[in-house]
């Protein structure tokens, strides 16, 4: 915990959360900066107040003129869950803001990408040619996106990828300090794993001692701007129609096609998902089951054939669709 010394009344159950948040692995850096500033608005605004009341968090949860949707969710997320310690822990009354309301990021769908898109896709990156000021770029780029795709990983968790954590002898990758400060370990298909092992060796990532798995040309890790040019430019080579930044497809989309069609291939199969949802959130590493629980609506959504059979299966917990998942 920082040194900044909380003073509202909410202090001790502040710290209290952010200890308990500490102690199941979360980092929680971000959430303890907003915490302290909510701690001063207490302080400022309501130095009597001992009670989380509707009117104090509504009146912290109001969007100012210059904040963005996703800042202001970002904002009053930690404050849901300061009420849902008190509430819990304390057993003292407190407004838990509710889930249902909490500001959407956007209106913003997934792009599912179909198989012949990403069969397209992929012979496009394949084509990528040898470059003189960056000479491994063409082995490089067809690797990175099929680890993306076949793996379902973040973008984040590919561009920081060191040697060490690529297992090219077992065909796992460790996935370290992700998103909510989360690790995890990732088997890849066997083909996957020899298209990599060949990678290695031509670009002599393990005789150079390259400090990323997948460099750039100084050695430190691919920037998210020159992928998306890269992968914008194979959008328009394959005809597929981008409706420009923040409007996608995405390389995030990539992502989510993974999470879909892998629901996809259970339902078709007849497994149980409320029995293999586990599995699939472990892989992505969510942190809630909400957020993979999307990915069935998106599945139902997409597949309207395969909808009676998820309904079946597991449709108390299917979301409404109506925003972005950045998960």
């Amino acid at each position: 915990m920082s040194n900044y010394e909380f003073k509202s009344n909410f202090s001790e159950y502040i710290c209290g959360l952010i200890k308990q948040k500490r102690a199941i692995g979360y980092k929680y850096e971000p959430q303890e900066a907003i915490l302290r500033r909510f701690d001063m608005f207490c302080y400022t605004y309501y130095p009597n107040e001992h009670t989380l009341t509707k009117e104090l968090v509504l009146h912290w949860g109001t969007r100012t003129c210059t904040e963005s949707i996703r800042t202001q969710r970002r904002r009053i997320t930690p404050i849901r869950s300061l009420g849902e310690y008190i509430s819990c822990f304390a057993e003292k009354e407190a407004y838990i803001y509710p889930m249902r309301v909490l500001p959407r990021h956007s209106s913003y769908t997934p792009h599912i990408f179909s198989d012949e898109e990403i069969k397209n896709l992929f012979e496009a990156i394949d084509n990528v040619k040898y470059c003189v000021n960056a000479p491994i770029r063409h082995l490089i780029l067809p690797i990175y996106f099929r680890v993306l795709y076949c793996c379902g990983l973040r973008l984040s968790e590919v561009q920081k990828l060191t040697p060490e954590q690529v297992d090219l002898e077992n065909g796992i990758l460790t996935i370290l300090d992700s998103k909510n400060g989360k690790d995890r370990l990732i088997p890849m298909h066997e083909s996957l794993t020899e298209m990599c092992r060949i990678y290695a060796k031509k670009a002599r990532i393990y005789e150079t001692n390259q400090a990323y798995f997948f460099p750039n040309t100084c050695g430190g890790e691919y920037s998210s701007s020159s992928l998306y040019k890269f992968f914008r430019a194979k959008l328009w080579e394959c005809r597929i129609s981008h409706g420009g930044r923040g409007s996608g497809p995405r390389i995030h989309d990539f992502r989510h096609t993974f999470a879909v069609k892998c629901l996809k291939s259970w339902v078709i199969s007849k497994k149980d998902l409320n029995a293999c949802l586990p599995y699939l959130k472990t892989y992505l590493g969510h942190c809630s089951f909400n957020d993979t629980a999307y990915y069935l609506r998106l599945t139902a959504d997409i597949y309207p054939e395969l909808l009676k059979q998820i309904e079946e299966s597991c449709g108390g917990i299917i979301p409404v669709i109506g925003g972005e998942l950045n998960a």
